[in-house]
């Protein structure tokens, strides 16, 4: 029987709270995440041509319906440059590459600018885990691309070891037993 050289993670909702940072976002005045994309699209679209906020928003949620069933029946996962193509082609829109590379950016983000909470314990976890098996996440980036998340390695104070790797559409990350340290800097 081969040895067990590696066990990995997904992120969300396994290491991380998804949308824990919702009320991190409504203590800041900010909109949820899910009205924030669409506003940022719909102001990136009235920069060029007036458009109502009401048909982004149903462009916008028409794309993730279309999304939720090639993820979740089919396990394909739509970059988020594929499904804000999808909503501008839905609109009959384009924007210029230099506007639709900074909403990509703005849109993704937003999961990790005000970072989630980790799940009770992960820590402690991860740290007896660590010291038998080297660890990584390896996790969808459904709306934040792996570069968005490469360069934030700092969720919640944690703290990571250097080693990143992008595969596909999904960010891997290796840590040590230190993964969590209480820093808030790398």
């Amino acid at each position: 029987m081969p040895t067990i050289k590696a066990i990995t993670f997904d992120l969300w909702d396994t290491i991380v709270h998804d949308d824990s940072d919702e009320p991190k976002r409504t203590a800041l005045g900010l909109r949820n995440k899910r009205d924030e994309r669409r506003h940022l699209l719909w102001n990136a679209l009235n920069r060029y041509e007036a458009i109502d906020l009401e048909r982004v928003t149903l462009a916008y949620d028409t794309a993730d319906a279309g999304f939720n069933i090639t993820w979740k029946e089919c396990s394909l996962n739509w970059t988020l440059p594929q499904r804000l193509r999808a909503i501008l082609t839905g609109l009959g829109r384009s924007l210029p590459a230099e506007d639709f590379a900074s909403l990509v950016d703005r849109t993704g983000a937003m999961e990790v600018d005000i970072p989630p909470d980790p799940i009770a314990g992960i820590a402690e976890a991860l740290s007896e885990i660590s010291r038998q098996y080297r660890l990584a996440v390896v996790s969808d980036a459904i709306v934040t691309p792996g570069k968005g998340l490469n360069p934030r390695p700092c969720f919640a104070g944690w703290k990571t070891d250097p080693h990143f790797r992008r595969i596909g559409c999904c960010c891997a990350w290796s840590w040590s037993g230190t993964f969590f340290s209480g820093a808030s800097a790398c």
